[in-house]
């Protein structure tokens, strides 16, 4: 993925291109010039090969070689092994205090005296601003600059006759007042009045003796609340933006601390760690308040530019992404403009635009009520509407009852109701996930009443048979009868909106397929106009082949899962995006395998030479399948990829693999061996799962992160093999493994610490 400044940008014919300074006019201005490469990374090494031979073939002679094109190259070739944040330094420094003075200088004529000379000036009268002189250390480190240039010029063969060796800057040490014992009860006492984020940050500075940059990069999972233990492994920056076309001044880098002793784990007073464990439980209220400085900050205009508060959260409440994209899902769905003219009218009209907000998140962008409420809460704390008086809706399971918009939502009606229908009459809406896993519903008659159909309704009503819908239905919700194993039959009467042709469910007006009963054909051929598959449309339904139309542009991998004797996938060829390779499903370009037919009788695949990527799901519920064989083309595997692959024993993953997706050989309960690529740098959650023949398991030197019960369940699993490079393992990641799990590992405090607060034995390597 390419960052802000870098000048790399994905092209739309699928090419990434770099641009970079090829050379510059008699007046400064920048000429470019591009390289390309297939993926991001070729790109990128390519520009910095580029850059590199710049610098190498530049004019070596003195009375060509103007100074400043000698302190550029030589900065470039920094890049590759300074920090981004000296980079950027030396950036600033050569444009601002040297480049203006000594950069036409011909290297011949950059002598002893002109560098003292100008020394001499920027200690006297070197500010920007020409109100004084610039301070000693900075006058320092601008000197060094200088001094690493000419270096380079002289290996270079430039032969510059400037002897700095003795030319120091004597830097000046500044008094520094400690606090006295009365003052640093003082400050705890206020610090300690309705504790905050920002009073928390200074009162662990306090008592770790940690850096500021150190305290904003901190997260969450550096605090060890088992062991009392503070782990410093990042610090925080806000540097200038270095590259042409950056489209901000700065930014802000997260990299590794200052040096090798700044990594280091501090023990926490007990008192600092409860009020830590009360800022985390409290974290999303933090957030509010965040959502309400930037507001406060920029006023309430900010709310039409999704984009924009996004990126001013990200600097606000760092690390709290899901809340971030809960917040601009909601501005996308227009809940701020909703709730700013509803606050100007009375407090019903408010509590009905509440609702009707809430609701609006739940079906636009499927989430939970939670979540929405949540975001709501959010917009509506920044905007000063105190949400938390409007009185919140009360659900009473003995006694049916209905909201203003006459929609059922979930706890309202009982399973056992035997008058179903009747009961329904009084309502125009079935509600998010209002019958969900409802373990008695067989038949369902809806009543002309109904005009809605919310997403997920019927979620996994496993003994759902038949559906009867009315004419007057205007909207089915995506996955409503998702999960209904043994759904038989769907009628609907003469409807402008859907239909059902062949035993699948069609939304005529959006060409959308939304789910097929078992009264499908065994050879299940799709209409013409068919644009998109809803996700899990086809499961566990007896089918043995598909023709897929050639209109289909919209095709999730897990709407075929568990179709137990789908045997081949069948493509028009007139279809533009997607193609077959001997009965598998993959993209046109077939650099992406999209679903593997569950029912293959054969027991081993190869996996095609141009497959770049395992679609999420991809192969989800294949039943026979042994062994997989990868080519080295392959680089990511999606989340699901390989999960209930139950018969999958073996499996070496080729080292191009770089990501692999969450679950994705949850349940693969006969893998009993796995070769991990070596360039992988996370074990995702639940990645390995309930894989229960695994033994023994090899984390390569590249993986950081093992994600949160990531081998749960693996009852077999006796050792686990790690390098010293572990920083972060997630909750429950062995919970359930053998009893006698042994984890070796090289020297990693991290991993001994774990091990010992979770009673797992660990050996050295």
């Amino acid at each position: 993925m390419s960052k802000r400044g870098e000048n790399i940008y994905k092209r739309k014919d699928g090419r990434w291109e770099g641009r970079y300074i090829k050379e510059r006019s008699a007046n400064g201005k920048a000429r470019y010039a591009y390289v390309y490469g297939k993926s991001y990374a070729d790109a990128k090494q390519k520009l910095l090969d580029r850059r590199i031979t710049q610098a190498q073939n530049i004019d070596c002679s003195p009375s060509h070689t103007k100074y400043g094109d000698i302190l550029r190259n030589w900065i470039a070739m920094s890049r590759v092994h300074i920090k981004e944040s000296t980079y950027s330094r030396y950036i600033h420094l050569a444009n601002a205090h040297i480049l203006p003075y000594l950069g036409e200088l011909p290297t011949g004529k950059l002598t002893t005296q002109t560098v003292e000379k100008h020394i001499s000036f920027l200690l006297n009268k070197g500010r920007v601003d020409k109100k004084g002189g610039l301070a000693p250390k900075t006058v320092s480190d601008i000197l060094t600059l200088i001094k690493g240039s000419i270096d380079y010029a002289n290996c270079s063969g430039y032969s510059v006759n400037c002897y700095l060796d003795r030319l120091t800057v004597k830097k000046t040490q500044l008094d520094m007042r400690v606090l006295s014992v009365d003052e640093q009860h003082r400050l705890c006492d206020i610090l300690m009045r309705d504790m905050n984020l920002t009073k928390f940050g200074v009162l662990l500075c306090m008592y770790t003796g940690i850096r500021i940059g150190e305290v904003c990069a901190l997260k969450w999972e550096r605090i060890d609340f088992s062991e009392g233990i503070l782990s410093i492994r990042e610090t925080l920056q806000r540097i200038q933006a270095t590259d042409v076309g950056a489209c901000k001044k700065t930014k802000i880098v997260i990299t590794e601390p200052k040096s090798k002793k700044a990594v280091r784990d501090i023990p926490l007073p007990g008192f600092v760690l409860e009020y830590a464990a009360s800022l985390k439980h409290n974290a999303k209220e933090n957030f509010k308040q965040a959502l309400y400085a930037v507001i406060e900050t920029y006023g309430t205009e900010i709310l039409d530019d999704s984009r924009r508060i996004n990126a001013l959260l990200m600097d606000y409440a760092p690390g709290q992404a899901k809340e971030r994209k809960l917040i601009v899902s909601a501005l996308e769905e227009g809940i701020g403009g909703n709730l700013l003219k509803a606050r100007d009218r009375d407090s019903s009209e408010l509590k009905l635009c509440v609702n009707r907000c809430i609701r609006c998140l739940v079906d636009a962008t499927w989430v939970t009520e939670e979540a929405a409420q949540f975001a709501v809460d959010s917009i509506s704390y920044a905007l000063g509407i105190r949400i938390t008086e409007l009185p919140q809706k009360k659900i009473n399971a003995s006694a049916p009852k209905q909201d203003h918009s006459l929609e059922l939502i979930k706890g309202t009606i009982l399973s056992n109701n035997a008058d179903l229908p009747a009961l329904l009459n009084q309502y125009q809406v079935i509600g998010y996930k209002a019958f969900a896993a409802n373990p008695t519903l067989e038949n369902l008659i809806l009543p002309q009443a109904i005009r809605e159909i919310k997403p997920q309704a019927f979620l996994d009503c496993i003994h759902l048979k038949q559906v009867s819908l009315p004419a007057a239905i205007e909207a089915i919700g995506a996955g409503a009868f998702s999960g209904c194993d043994s759904l038989e039959t769907i009628q609907i009467q003469p409807n402008s909106n859907y239909t059902v042709v062949g035993g699948m469910l069609i939304d005529k007006k959006n060409k959308t397929l939304m789910r097929v009963t078992k009264s499908a054909s065994s050879k299940c051929n799709i209409p013409c106009e068919i644009t998109t598959i809803q996700p899990r449309a086809f499961e566990r339904i007896d089918i043995c082949s598909i023709i897929l139309p050639r209109n289909l542009s919209v095709l999730s991998g897990n709407a075929f899962v568990f179709c137990e004797k789908l045997e081949s996938f069948e493509i028009d060829r007139h279809n533009a995006l997607y193609s077959t390779i001997e009965g598998v499903l993959h993209s046109k370009d077939r650099k992406q395998l999209i679903r593997f037919p569950s029912g293959y009788q054969g027991v081993n695949y190869i996996v095609e030479d141009s497959v770049e990527h395992i679609a999420d799901g991809a192969f989800c519920g294949t039943a026979n399948l042994e062994t997989i064989t990868f080519t080295s083309n392959l680089k990511s595997i999606g989340a699901k990829a390989f999960e209930y692959c139950e018969k999958l024993s073996s499996l070496v993953l080729p080292s191009s693999v770089e990501t692999i997706g969450e679950r994705a050989f949850q349940y693969c309960n006969h893998l009993f061996s796995i070769m991990l690529p070596r360039g992988i740098q996370e074990i995702g959650d639940y990645a390995f799962c309930g894989c229960t023949a695994i033994q023994a398991i090899s984390i390569p030197k590249s993986v950081k992160r093992i994600g949160h019960a990531a081998f749960k369940d693996c009852a077999s699993l006796r050792k686990i093999t790690m390098q010293d490079n572990i920083e972060f393992i997630g909750d429950g990641a062995f919970i359930g493994c053998a009893d006698n799990i042994e984890i070796a590992i090289k020297n990693n405090s991290y991993v001994e610490r774990y091990c010992s607060a979770h009673k797992i034995k660990w050996s050295v390597l």
